[in-house]
């Protein structure tokens, strides 16, 4: 975080207003995510785990995908049967209860 201060106290008016719109429009969400992404890959990362039974899955072996979130933070996660699904949207809308209230 102290590097991301760092760079905001060097960037002008005109410069902070610029990453203020993209902020606002999500563009810097999708940058993030692409780069993190990138390195991901690099690393090796690509390997993907069910969220609910830690079985290993690919894009190609995965039978649901669910993709959710805000529309600049889009999360994805791959399942390898119906009852990982099933359990994982369960735990989602208990959690969104627990805010809600």
């Amino acid at each position: 975080m102290n590097k991301l201060i760092g760079i905001v106290n060097s960037l002008n008016y005109k410069e902070l207003k610029d990453i203020q719109k993209d902020l606002a429009e999500g563009n810097m969400g999708n940058l993030i995510k692409a780069r993190m992404e990138e390195i991901e890959k690099s690393r090796g990362y690509d390997e993907r785990i069910c969220p609910t039974c830690g079985n290993k899955v690919s894009e190609e072996t995965a039978k649901y995908i669910l993709t959710f979130g805000s529309s600049d933070f889009r999360k994805r996660a791959m399942f390898d049967e119906m009852d990982c699904l099933t359990f994982f949207i369960e735990k989602l809308k208990i959690q969104k209860k627990t805010i809600d209230e």
